[in-house]
């Protein structure tokens, strides 16, 4: 898997366990847990032998009622609804105990429609063929460690969710809009990802099944792994459990194995499971009021057909084997034959179905009582305005609701609204999907929030937002929130007063990140164009700038086009122009610009620390590392071309000030890397890429870097 650049803090790979234990003896948990230490210890030592450890996950593509295997289809067929181009990345992944990464995926769609378009993936198809013990073959073994889920929190029958699992039957659905698109890919992404994730260790996990009464005692006919049930493995601890197992013509088998007693050595495993319940996407919370036992297992009822089970030591033991073997068979070898690459192959199947919106329901709104009804109404119909209407009052989305307002080319107005007054608000768990219009304020002068949103989903096609002093407020750092918000701006335009998108995350409330997708649009402040919170409790950011322009109007200083203080902050930054008294300021979390312009145009200002904001330098990038968090840049270009067949230039251009600058330079907490770009004052030659060659004779400097192979 090709990787541009890595977000997350540095993964120490899993050394696969060669177990030497003679059949049938066992490890006390304290040797296993001083085993693994050692192994995490050395893990960076044996980097390149680990990354030699690797499976080949072969993925075909699927589609929806329509079987097929390549991964560029067109499709002008009227019965599916659309015609577009969908494209799933077919490639092999290399992946490990405890890898993830992306399934790319993309999907253009045609003039005037709006689709909706869900995602499944199919796992019926990975089926082990050879066991580590040969009498003993767990067929289903790789569908226990791999899963595919889509990187975002949210609301899932009434629970918070850290991510949305897919599979058969729980899809996660897409929105593409006129002309729009879907891009997933290491590159950039314009809507959350589709990922695939191998556990690190199979601890349990919940199945779809079915409980059948046999003369030989109770089965579990399991049909589908949905998703694992991960814990720390080391505090565990477990209690002798003989299983007896039925066996036809043969007397019963007995097997010493041991069950877990602790997961956490506090913990039983009803406790643990009953708290895991609380945020796993189904509706109430587990016990033991309907959990079936099978030879000895227990299998705790989630919902109906839906089971939760946690692995006895025996399991979890012949789970490492089993990584084990596989990495032993895939390591140095050059060839396979067809049987051995059958064998390291394990096939998935990614279901895609697409709907389009113009069969949806409509009713029509043409006054401001009538808009507040029909949305409190909340039955799945899109409201579609027949006239401009003006509110007095704040417009506020009903929690755990589901609205759908189409403009229809009019506008939502708020005359008079106050200084820190919001004009639309969506609570946590409820979602917003508005085209077509304007939302503005009447005042006089730059007032109030046009929409703020705390652990919400806002969407947002072709709208205009005009006249508020925030454009839009995402406040996921309100007092009790654990859901990210999914803010998606798609040829949308705002014109602000002191920040046009003020976005702050929800610090360590949840696993995900508060996320921010401007895509084709016009953003216009006389501040802050985007802007951020530094405090702890507001960190935890995902913003991705693609084909869109950003530019900070005011000239009197704090005039920035990203201002990005919050730690974990991440921004991707693609085909995109950003202008301002000073382009970038960075105190924290990581940058990547891409075939972007950066223009810093105000006056040179000496750098230093803030203690709140930054120093007003005219830079188009400056970094600011007095807040002491990780800070990493890196500048590149892809090589892409424009209409006319010139290649698009990744530019960082200060009139006054310098293109980049870092202060201190020394910071031992930054890192900067220029693969490639053209900047207006010489740049360090410590940040330039290995390979790149920096032109010393001109004015302005262009590194220009040939084409290279990532490697993870």
């Amino acid at each position: 898997m090709l990787m541009k650049f890595n977000w997350n803090p540095e993964k120490i790979p899993k050394i696969l366990k060669l177990n030497n234990n003679s059949a049938g003896s066992s490890v006390s948990p304290e040797l296993l847990k001083a085993q693994k230490n050692i192994l995490m210890k050395a893990a960076l030592a044996f980097f390149t032998i680990v990354l030699t450890i690797v499976i080949l996950f072969a993925m075909t593509s699927a589609w929806y009622t329509n079987i097929v295997h390549t991964s560029g289809l067109v499709f002008e067929v009227e019965s599916w609804g659309f015609s577009g181009e969908i494209t799933v990345d077919d490639r092999p992944i290399q992946a490990g105990p405890g890898d993830s990464g992306i399934v790319g995926l993309s999907m253009d769609g045609a003039a005037g429609e709006i689709l909706d378009v869900s995602v499944g993936v199919s796992k019926e198809a990975m089926i082990n063929s050879v066991g580590t013990n040969e009498a003993s073959v767990d067929t289903d073994a790789m569908q226990k460690r791999f899963f595919f889920y889509v990187d975002k929190s949210g609301t899932k029958n009434g629970e918070q969710v850290d991510r949305f699992y897919i599979n058969n039957e729980e899809t996660y659905t897409y929105t593409v809009f006129s002309e729009g698109s879907i891009r997933i890919s290491e590159d950039f992404s314009n809507v959350p990802e589709l990922k695939w994730q191998w556990v690190y260790d199979v601890l349990g996990y919940y199945v779809k099944g079915t409980v059948i009464e046999t003369e030989g005692g109770t089965v579990m006919n399991i049909t589908e792994y949905l998703r694992p049930i991960e814990y720390d493995f080391d505090k565990a601890t477990f209690e002798p459990l003989a299983v007896e197992v039925f066996a036809e013509d043969s007397e019963d088998i007995v097997i010493n194995t041991k069950r877990i007693a602790t997961v956490d050595g506090e913990k039983t495993p009803e406790q643990f499971l009953a708290a895991f319940s609380e945020n796993d996407g189904y509706e109430g919370t587990i016990s033991t009021e309907n959990a079936v036992s099978v030879g000895g297992k227990t299998y705790y009822y989630v919902a109906e057909g839906i089971y939760a089970y946690l692995c006895d030591y025996q399991e979890i033991e012949a789970a490492t084997e089993f990584d084990t073997e596989l990495g032993r068979r895939a390591a140095g070898k050059e060839s396979f034959s067809a049987e051995e690459l059958k064998a390291l192959q394990f096939p998935a199947t990614v279901n895609v179905s697409v709907q389009n919106r113009k069969e949806q329901e409509t009713v029509e709104a043409g006054s401001a009582d009538d808009l507040r009804e029909k949305i409190d109404a909340n039955d799945g119909k899109v409201i579609k305005l027949t006239s401009d209407i003006a509110l007095t009052g704040s417009l506020e989305i009903p929690e755990n609701a589901d609205v759908e307002i189409d403009l229809n080319g009019k506008s939502i107005s708020f005359p008079g609204i106050e200084a820190k007054g919001n004009a639309i608000e969506v609570p946590e768990g409820s979602s917003l999907l508005m085209l077509n219009g304007k939302v503005e304020n009447e005042s006089s002068e730059k007032t109030g929030r046009g929409i703020i949103a705390s652990g919400a989903e806002v969407t947002l096609s072709g709208v205009e937002i005009n006249g508020f002093d925030y454009g839009l407020r995402v406040t996921d750092n309100a007092a009790g929130n654990k859901t990210d918000s999914v803010i998606r701006l798609y040829n949308c335009k705002t014109d602000a007063g002191t920040c046009g998108i003020y976005i702050l995350g929800n610090g360590e409330a949840s696993e995900q990140k508060t996320q921010l997708i401007i895509e084709k649009s016009e953003l216009v402040a006389e501040g802050y164009v985007i802007c951020g919170g530094g405090n702890p409790d507001s960190r935890g950011t995902d913003i991705r700038i693609i084909d869109s322009t950003l530019e900070a109007t005011g000239m009197s200083g704090w005039s920035v086009g990203i201002y990005q203080p919050q730690k974990d902050g991440n921004t991707v930054i693609y085909n995109s122009t950003i202008e301002a008294y000073m382009g970038i300021a960075l105190k924290a979390g990581f940058v990547e610009i891409i075939d972007s312009q950066i223009y810093g145009n105000g006056p040179y200002g000496e750098p230093g620390y803030a203690v709140s904001g930054s120093k007003d330098t005219g830079d188009a990038v400056y970094i600011e590392a007095n807040y002491g968090h990780p800070i990493g840049l890196i500048i590149r270009e892809t090589g892409a071309v424009d209409e006319n067949g010139n290649l698009i230039r990744t530019v960082l251009d200060s009139k006054n000030g310098k293109a980049l600058q870092v202060y201190e330079p020394d910071a031992t907490n930054v890192t900067v890397e220029i693969i490639s770009g053209t900047f207006s004052h010489p740049v360090e030659q410590e940040w330039i890429a290995e390979g790149s060659s920096p032109n010393n004779d001109m004015t302005v400097v262009t590194v220009s870097a040939p084409e290279q192979e990532e490697t993870e």
